[in-house]
């Protein structure tokens, strides 16, 4: 990424955004700060790459495992057909190219591009091509290429004329929430996909054991890359090394956002499914924080107001009942990782 000119009207703006976005994000820091804390411990040089775990695979079972992902999580919905249909190349609507390289390298590209009616769709599923059949890939590229088909879903679906996003603060929602959908995915079905991806080629680290760890392992890389996003986006100061701060509060909504629906997802699967195609469908139009909240989380935040109005206090804004359950989701993950430790 490429920073920009760091101007004093553009200091000025990052920090009119830090100070507006603050009252937003406060709850998300202070749960991720707590969680770094007591999950990753004082370790400066902390770091993880999720392309560490790597396998090679047949095309054939790569194939498998993607349509497998769509078929058990999304199930028979409108969201599920729509999104199958870019993945094996049947929308006419989508140009979609798949690389090789190093996901999140500077020289890759990863991303959505709309040209009129058109998208153009571009993720590396592998980190080398090794033969015509034969891929050396992770998960992590995989995850990557769900995450940007999901965003070619909002692109192809809610217009055929290239239509900016008002609030440009959401529009990872739709993409992290599918990501985080094929974490879900793997960790439950580990055994079967073990299974399943050694069909045509046998590589020794495709076990049942490796994968779940890979998913608690990319889980914790989300929370440390959540932390330092947040913190980035509340602080004044301008890092040269960084894009805008608005362009960084995109990965943390969405990210929160993606995690309660998820929590919602393991409740009622098809239902969740039908109410984020709808959000996908149409949320170009967006303007604020609390419409995400209200197209996304209606139910919950209708039992705050009740709440609120039995206890006879003032009912917490939209986004603030969406903040407090993921407040509730990392604080429940945090006493799940230390019952294990303390084993």
């Amino acid at each position: 990424m490429v920073p920009r000119e760091i101007t004093p009207e553009f200091e000025e703006k990052e920090a009119k955004y830090a100070e507006m976005i603050e009252p937003y994000f406060m709850g998300i820091f202070m749960a991720e700060d707590e969680y770094y804390s007591k999950v990753i411990g004082d370790e400066d040089n902390y770091y993880f790459d999720k392309s560490d775990y790597s396998f090679l695979v047949h095309n054939d079972d790569l194939e498998w495992l993607m349509d497998d992902f769509v078929s058990t999580m999304m199930g028979d919905t409108a969201y599920a057909r729509e999104f199958k249909r870019i993945l094996d190349l049947e929308n006419p609507r989508v140009d979609v190219n798949y690389s090789e390289g190093v996901v999140d390298a500077p020289d890759v590209v990863t991303g959505v591009e709309k040209v009129g009616g058109k998208c153009y769709l571009e993720t590396p599923i592998a980190l080398e091509f090794l033969s015509d059949d034969i891929f050396h890939t992770s998960f992590h590229h995989i995850a990557t290429a769900m995450h940007e088909v999901a965003h070619a879903m909002n692109e192809c679906n809610s217009s055929e004329q290239n239509i900016l996003p008002k609030f440009w603060e959401g529009v990872e929602v739709e993409s992290l929430f599918v990501e985080n959908l094929f974490y879900l995915y793997l960790f439950h079905n580990a055994d079967r996909v073990a299974f399943e991806l050694q069909n045509h080629h046998r590589d020794e680290r495709i076990t049942p054991e490796n994968i779940r760890r890979w998913v608690q392992n990319a889980s914790v890389a989300d929370h440390v890359d959540l932390f330092a996003r947040t913190a980035y986006s509340m602080t004044p100061e301008v890092n040269p090394e960084y894009d805008d701060k608005a362009f960084m509060a995109r990965y943390v909504v969405g990210q929160v956002y993606a995690r309660c629906l998820i929590e919602e997802y393991k409740k009622e699967p098809e239902a969740t499914m039908n109410k984020f195609y709808e959000f996908v469908k149409n949320n170009a139009g967006i303007e604020h924080f609390d419409e995400i909240a209200q197209r996304l989380f209606h139910d919950k935040i209708l039992e705050e107001r009740m709440a609120s109005i039995t206890e006879d206090k003032k009912p917490c804004d939209p986004h603030d009942v969406v903040v407090k359950n993921y407040v509730e989701i990392v604080f429940k993950e945090m006493q799940k990782i230390q019952e294990y430790q303390g084993e």
